[in-house]
């Protein structure tokens, strides 16, 4: 496939903060895209953290409006008036009622003509990718597919949990999303993450021919340094706190290991956004002090990523539920840096973790702590699970011929 072929767009309605997915994969995403030698743009939101964005390689337009991560009321009061009126009446409805549907085509307006514009005079296929599938990417491409020009689009998206969230989802998407893929399967690849996302959409009625995966691809930046090795053990609890990351977790297990090992440092990441009974857990752990290490809560990437290499283990709790089906993004900063994962049975990554030996996975939490005196004595293939990613994920971006 030469350059000229195909132009690439990433359109991402979520892309707002440092702190969350978004920033890394587009950032991988255009590496691997320039560095084939194609053109991309980006499409972001008009009020993305420009520090933070600015630096991804391509061509950066910031004019789509969030309607999960919104305008704040000092970036555009009146827009962030009318998101909260409308987010007021509509949260809480079910189905994709008309207003709804009003909504989701004024919110992709500009993003569809913006892509319509890209067709004039323009005789490569336009490949967009929306990283982050959700409610008004999904009536983007209803909306350009519909078009009499639409057939030069090609379209990718990545499911992470996040094509029904916001005031503007119907619970609906994926129904409608495997409408589209069943009357275009030449136009639309659906990326997953794991076997059971895979699984997951399998049974929503997609095609496994549609279906790829579509995992983070490596990023490992050269200055990110490993500190000289201290004396005691680094226990890594990174990523935003939430309880459904089992945070609550927390002072149990570190109780459990200073019996075990009283020579250890725990580091962890504080919420942004707490929740009830938040506080007391950082209560519970305030005879751990000396031994904790809080993060600044909002780490942009180069922070995240430092402090996840010199860790000695990543520690997971997650709530198996809440992540039957998902990925973790600190599982593949964790792979990146040669670090190994401790989680507990029953996560959507528990198939990679135990089929590329990136760590364990536990029964308990008891098992867990027994498992951190194992981390010497095992060995673990990082390098395989970091190739098996990039390849999947040039798959991902570069099929089109399907």
């Amino acid at each position: 496939m030469k350059s000229e072929d195909l132009k690439f767009v990433i359109v991402d309605y979520g892309a707002k903060y440092q702190f969350t997915h978004h920033l890394p994969i587009i950032e991988a995403y255009c590496n691997i895209i320039k560095s084939r030698g194609f053109d991309v743009d980006i499409y972001l939101t008009k009020h993305a953290n420009r520090i933070a964005f600015d630096s991804l390689p391509g061509n950066k337009k910031y004019f789509l409006t969030g309607t999960v991560y919104t305008p704040s009321y000092k970036e555009n009061f009146i827009l962030a008036s009318l998101i909260s009126l409308f987010n007021y009446f509509l949260k809480n409805k079910q189905g994709d009622n008309s207003f709804k549907k009003f909504l989701k085509i004024c919110f992709s307006h500009r993003a569809k003509k913006a892509l319509l514009k890209e067709c004039k005079n323009n005789t490569r296929r336009i490949v967009v990718v929306f990283p982050t599938a959700e409610p008004v990417g999904i009536q983007l491409v209803r909306s350009l597919l519909s078009d009499s020009k639409g057939g030069i689009f090609i379209f990718k998206f990545r499911m992470v949990g996040g094509e029904s969230r916001g005031f503007l989802s119907s619970e609906n998407e994926l129904e409608e999303l495997v409408k589209l893929v069943n009357i275009f399967p030449n136009k639309i690849q659906v990326g997953i993450e794991t076997s059971s996302y895979k699984n997951y959409l399998l049974s929503k009625g997609f095609s496994s021919q549609n279906l790829e995966w579509s995992p983070w691809p490596p990023i490992i930046k050269s200055d990110v340094k490993k500190i000289k090795a201290r004396n005691s053990v680094v226990l890594g609890f990174l990523g935003n706190a939430k309880a459904r990351k089992g945070f609550s977790h927390i002072p149990d297990i570190l109780r459990r290991y200073e019996k075990i090992n009283p020579h250890f440092t725990a580091i962890i990441q504080p919420a942004i956004f707490p929740w009830d009974g938040y506080f007391d857990i950082l209560k519970e752990l305030s005879p751990l002090s000396s031994k904790i290490i809080y993060t600044d809560r909002d780490l942009n990437l180069q922070q995240l990523l430092q402090l996840v290499a010199n860790t000695n283990v990543l520690i997971l709790p997650y709530d198996s539920t809440s992540y039957s089906i998902n990925a973790s993004g600190l599982l593949y900063h964790a792979s990146d840096y040669n670090v190994p994962v401790i989680t507990l049975k029953g996560v959507g990554f528990e198939a990679e973790v135990l089929e590329y030996n990136l760590g364990f996975v536990a029964n308990s939490l008891q098992e867990m702590v027994q498992q951190l005196n194992s981390l010497n004595h095992a060995d673990f293939d990082f390098k395989s699970y970091r190739d098996a990613r990039l390849k999947a994920t040039q798959r991902f971006i570069f099929n089109v011929n399907k």
